[in-house]
């Protein structure tokens, strides 16, 4: 019974962190997650293909140039893990 109910808790958080965006995940201020590319053009769920995200309240580059930072990134590692 204990161990149904650790899967079943485990699966409610991966299911919500699959669905949730980058800046909620990140918890990122309101001010910058309003200026971020990546909340601007709903991108919240693949936010490593947007370029000039506020990643740390840093602007960083396009896809190419940031993709270092963001194989790093828990939210990425996450995300990618949840898309197979």
């Amino acid at each position: 019974m204990h161990n149904n109910l650790l899967l079943n808790e485990v699966y409610n958080t991966m299911e919500r962190d699959i669905n949730i965006d980058c800046w909620n995940f990140k918890n990122c201020p309101q001010d910058r997650k309003e200026s971020c590319p990546a909340f601007v053009k709903n991108k919240g769920k693949s936010c490593w293909v947007s370029t000039g995200t506020l990643c740390g309240g840093v602007q960083q580059g396009d896809a190419k140039t940031k993709m270092g930072k963001c194989h790093a990134c828990d939210f990425y590692i996450m995300r990618k893990g949840s898309m197979g």
